[in-house]
């Protein structure tokens, strides 16, 4: 089993642990945590359907917590600008 969460700085930003590190502990297994902060929701679903179609390659059993953003944030596409903080999310 591994834990996936997907969401914005509610589900990465943390003085200590997130709730992913919780979920994990409780589970015993395994968490992937895709979280950025500043996240929109398009951004959410889309990383996270990549990579949960990823992660069915190599576990059967996933549980995945994705928490949204708020329905007005937006993003801006910039071709020019070489951005790492977002993984696997190209066009």
């Amino acid at each position: 089993m591994i834990v996936y969460v997907n969401g914005d700085s509610y589900s990465t930003v943390s003085d200590g642990k997130t709730y992913a590190d919780f979920l994990g502990e409780r589970f015993n297994c395994p968490v992937k945590n895709s979280a950025v902060s500043g996240s929109c929701n398009s951004r959410i679903f889309r990383t996270s359907l990549r990579d949960l179609l990823e992660l069915t390659k190599d576990h059967s059993d996933i549980l995945a917590v994705i928490q949204l953003s708020f329905p007005l944030r937006t993003e801006i596409w910039d071709e020019n600008i070489s951005n790492n903080r977002f993984i696997n999310d190209g066009e």
